[in-house]
């Protein structure tokens, strides 16, 4: 799991992820934001603020680009099947890109960890994807 702006720093990495035929799966918290960044510049000023924040990115666009595959998911109800789409992904990175329309958004509200290990029909019938815990209206703040 990564930040916007970390991938505008390293989303590059993909590429080589393609050139390797490496099945990674990138889960990107899309906030508009530069996380860390942006939390440090609440303290400071509005003017610091707007400094921190950043154009959305199409980032599962991004990885298509560069040979990989992605899906944008705008609602918590669209995780499972994003998620069996990013573990079917078998010799290519895949971004799953975790849109959110609030900038900043804390990265803990929106951490949904599936690990590697884990199948997706384990993952989402043993309640690591319990969607059913988020608002209707999308991920929580």
């Amino acid at each position: 799991m990564v930040g916007d702006g970390s991938l505008l720093m390293h989303g590059m990495e993909i590429r080589t992820a393609v050139r390797y035929r490496l099945p990674i799966v990138i889960t990107v918290v899309n906030n508009s934001a530069l996380g860390n960044v942006y939390l440090r510049a609440l303290h400071e000023s509005p003017e610091a603020v707007r400094v921190a924040e950043i154009p959305t990115q199409d980032w599962a666009a991004f990885s298509r680009s560069l040979g990989g595959d992605g899906v944008v998911v705008e609602h918590p109800a669209d995780l499972p099947s994003a998620f069996e789409r990013a573990f079917a992904a078998k010799d290519r990175p895949f971004v799953v890109d975790l849109e959110h329309p609030e900038p900043a958004v804390h990265v803990e509200a929106l951490a949904v960890v599936v690990p590697a290990v884990v199948a997706v029909d384990d993952a989402v019938g043993g309640g690591l994807l319990d969607v059913d815990r988020f608002p209707s209206s999308g991920f929580p703040l």
